[in-house]
């Protein structure tokens, strides 16, 4: 209890992990089952596939981004043609926000990665996620840097990740889903078409928030 993993770790996931429980326990098996449209067995069978194919480390905030082909940046997202990519221009800067605060309050403890690597504690729970917490990708913590990174991620599934669940925010940006695209209509159709079967970089090219788009209005033909 008095560890300082768990004093960091401890206010952040004070609710979300009560809440968790209750819905694995009751709010899943009572009520979403019945209303996804597939047989309850399916269900259960893919929430458990999710969970155990879960990829911690690529999950983090920049690695997820730049898998995708995304900037990891507060800089790379500053480009206009990022301007409706909501989720990744606020999870950004919180990411690397929270993990200054983490950084800062663990290295109060572990002042070198010799001391990480000796935490007979720390290196316990990584075993015990990765077994009786079914996360086999959770990294084996030996330096500094990897337990800023696995704690950062962890404040940031609890908190702010657990927000964009609820809110529906989109977790990955394209023109089909942009609000720009549907105020420009038929351009973004040719335009799209133009692109198909290229690479995902180059989705960013159709989307008119790249551009000005004042007097721009959606074109109500249906030949587009």
């Amino acid at each position: 209890m008095g560890h300082p993993v768990f004093k960091l770790l401890q206010p952040h996931w004070y609710k979300t992990l009560p809440l968790n429980a209750a819905a694995r326990a009751t709010l899943v098996p009572q009520i979403i089952k019945d209303l996804v449209g597939v047989k309850p067995d399916y269900v259960f069978r893919y929430i458990r596939g999710e969970f155990e194919n879960f990829d911690f480390v690529s999950c983090y905030v920049p690695n997820d981004l730049a898998a995708h082909s995304f900037p990891n940046t507060v800089e790379g997202l500053a480009d206009l043609r990022f301007r409706a990519y909501t989720y990744a221009r606020n999870m950004v800067p919180m990411w690397y926000c929270i993990r200054d605060y983490v950084k800062t309050v663990l290295a109060v403890h572990y002042v070198i990665d010799a001391v990480v690597a000796a935490d007979e504690d720390l290196r316990a729970w990584c075993q015990e996620v990765q077994t009786a917490g079914h996360i086999k990708t959770f990294p084996t913590i030996t330096t500094v840097d990897e337990l800023c990174d696995a704690a950062t991620m962890a404040i940031h599934i609890a908190a702010p990740f657990h927000t964009a669940v609820n809110y529906l925010q989109r977790f990955y940006h394209a023109p089909s889903s942009s609000p720009s695209r549907r105020a420009c209509a038929c351009r973004c159709r040719r335009r799209w078409r133009s692109l198909r079967g290229t690479r995902r970089p180059t989705w960013c090219t159709p989307c008119p928030s790249a551009a000005s788009t004042s007097g721009c209005s959606p074109c109500r033909c249906r030949g587009c």
